[in-house]
């Protein structure tokens, strides 16, 4: 059974949060514009990516949606090796497992794009496990 999945993610516009943390003033915003869009989809429309300066927060733009000022920017196309963890715990065996994946299908890290993660639970869920999972998004190529 793969426990990897391959996702091709198409070129798109996303809001952006910009770089910060959770509590900044920008976070907030985000978070309100989220509150806002009332997403039922299954499917994820929001990301966090995260460097050496902080966090970005992206979200799914749809015409005419209120981004509350935040910029909105062009994403780029490709393919994301994606597996599930539990968040806020050592992802170190699931990226183990990306890892032989990407060797077994001749893969190679896209360093074009950002590494993503989007929690998949919601209040339900998290009421019947106890803990949110995290599916982590690794940018990937054909080697």
């Amino acid at each position: 059974m793969e426990h990897v999945r391959l996702i091709y993610f198409p070129a798109c516009r996303m809001v952006t949060s910009g770089t910060g943390f959770f509590g900044d003033k920008n976070f907030t915003k985000f978070e309100k514009m989220l509150a806002a869009e009332k997403n039922v989809s299954p499917y994820p429309m929001d990301f966090l990516t995260g460097n050496e300066n902080g966090m970005e927060w992206l979200y799914l733009y749809r015409e005419g949606m209120d981004t509350l000022g935040m910029e909105v920017i062009a994403f780029p196309a490709g393919l994301y090796a994606v597996i599930c963890g539990i968040d806020a715990q050592s992802n170190k065996a699931e990226m183990e497992a990306v890892a032989e994946f990407m060797e077994k299908n001749g893969l190679v890290r896209d360093e074009s794009r950002p590494d993503m993660g989007h929690i998949i639970g919601n209040e339900e869920t998290l009421a019947v496990l106890g803990y949110e999972q995290m599916d982590y998004w690794t940018p990937v190529k054909k080697g």
